[in-house]
């Protein structure tokens, strides 16, 4: 699965959240998370600065409904290929820096 996301979108992917704590063995969902430059994110999705803008303001606009439908879609894919409760999410460069202090693990 990873190495096909790897492939699609041509960034790393990564394993974070709750899944990667000690306590939790038996995780609700699996975080995956691929952070995309600014330019790659435009090309894929629109504006990365109206993206942010709009999913802070809850006015979401054609960018933030076509990063949705990705993503539901990569999230649907992954779950057929490993059954497990994937939560795909890319996010902008400067979202996905924000999180670096975060536990993550490269899967591919």
């Amino acid at each position: 699965m990873a190495r096909g996301l790897r492939g699609y979108y041509g960034e790393p992917v990564y394993l974070c959240g709750s899944a990667l704590l000690d306590c939790n063995a038996d995780p609700r969902d699996w975080d995956v998370r691929i952070g995309l430059r600014d330019a790659d994110f435009k090309r894929r999705y629109g504006n990365p600065d109206e993206f942010r803008k709009n999913q802070s303001s809850g006015n979401w606009t054609r960018v933030n409904w076509r990063w949705s439908y990705d993503c539901v879609k990569q999230s649907k894919d992954s779950y057929n290929r490993t059954q497990l409760n994937v939560d795909l999410q890319t996010q902008t460069w400067r979202t996905w820096r924000a999180y670096r202090h975060m536990p993550r693990f490269q899967l591919a």
